[in-house]
């Protein structure tokens, strides 16, 4: 797990333009110009990076080797365009041996700015075609990044509850905006932050969620709903020994999820995702075994070592509005909001229960 400083003397070497944004006091994220990526998540100077990044950032002569080739994993936390199985993936009967990204996507040609503690990457113009229909069409992407405030700072109870825990808070901005080709292609933002194994994603939900295995079988504990003094949730261990992907309908969740996992000096973290999750929204992305199972809003993926070798991760994902299909509007605006909070054990239930209603 690398250093904020460590990974910006790798992007130095190789000539990668970056920004440093605090979050406050010692928090803070590292963005990369390439890719449109926030490649790191700091607690504090000099600790453990809250997302995951691959080997590549072992050395300046891997990054180079990546840089130099087809490979897109930088780790860190991503803005793509899905549908997936529209503009990635060739057949979906065939899913991994026809998955490929399209550079336009990722790393694009991104530039990155930054005025008075905001941080921009803009990209004009971005040609996607589907591989379903060969239809294409052009956008333009934007992401900004701004502070989020703490979510809980109008409870009565904020001090007490926020007693031993340290927070840290931004909100993407994304914005796409259809130029021209074929106005009947989908297109939304997809926000995908990549996690170190070892802890598990929250979700809360209604009592009988609706979820959707995307591909390889998932552990059966995951449809176990649960209950207890707090809301129900489904949970979602990372191991990062074994790959599946599961969806979660739009009407069975709330917007919200996390991550919560332990880390290294005792303390635990809890990254919490929050977005605006719309069950009238029509949500395009549908399992490869199981089209037209549409309306997933949020995804979890875990990874088997394929993508991650011995230090794996796991997915938090979300999407946002969707232009085309069934809208007839032509850009769209979603804000995603990560809040971070790490503290002892004890915080961290405190603020758990307080801001998803999870008791863990």
């Amino acid at each position: 797990m690398a250093t904020c400083d460590h990974l910006v003397q790798i992007l130095e070497a190789a000539g990668e333009r970056y920004q440093r944004m605090s979050l406050g006091g010692d928090m803070e994220i590292l963005i990369s110009e390439r890719g449109a990526r926030v490649l790191g998540l700091f607690p504090a100077t000099g600790a453990e990076n809250l997302f995951w990044t691959p080997g590549i950032f072992d050395s300046s002569e891997a990054f180079a080797a990546f840089t130099g080739g087809s490979d897109w994993n930088m780790g860190g936390e991503r803005i793509w365009i899905a549908p997936e199985i529209v503009y990635i993936v060739g057949d979906r009967d065939d899913f991994f041996a026809t998955h490929q990204v399209p550079p336009a996507m990722d790393p694009g040609e991104f530039i990155l700015s930054a005025d008075d503690g905001t941080v921009m990457l803009s990209m004009d113009s971005m040609t996607l075609t589907s591989r379903v229909s060969g239809a294409s069409r052009r956008m333009k992407m934007r992401r900004t990044l701004q502070l989020a405030p703490n979510p809980l700072s109008s409870l009565r109870d904020v001090d007490a509850i926020m007693q031993e825990v340290r927070y840290g808070g931004y909100v993407t901005l994304a914005h796409q905006e259809a130029i021209d080709g074929d106005s009947t292609l989908p297109s939304e933002h997809w926000i995908v932050a990549q996690v170190n194994a070892g802890g598990r994603i929250i979700i809360p939900c209604t009592p009988e969620p609706e979820i959707s295995e995307y591909f390889s079988p998932i552990p059966p504990e995951i449809h176990a709903v649960q209950t207890g003094d707090g809301v129900p949730y489904t949970a979602v261990e990372i191991t990062g020994r074994q790959q599946f992907k599961i969806g979660i309908k739009s009407a069975s969740t709330t917007g919200r999820l996390a991550y919560h996992f332990p880390m290294t000096n005792g303390e635990e973290a809890l990254i919490v995702r929050g977005f605006h999750n719309d069950p009238s929204n029509f949500y395009p992305e549908d399992p490869p075994a199981a089209p037209g199972d549409f309306g997933a809003s949020i995804f979890v993926y875990n990874d088997g070592g394929q993508f991650g070798g011995s230090a794996s991760f796991g997915e938090m994902e979300c999407v946002g509005q969707t232009l085309g299909g069934t809208s007839t509007a032509t850009q769209a605006t979603d804000a995603f909001h990560l809040w971070t909070y790490v503290g002892t054990p004890e915080a961290i239930a405190r603020v758990a229960f307080a801001l998803l209603g999870v008791a863990l």
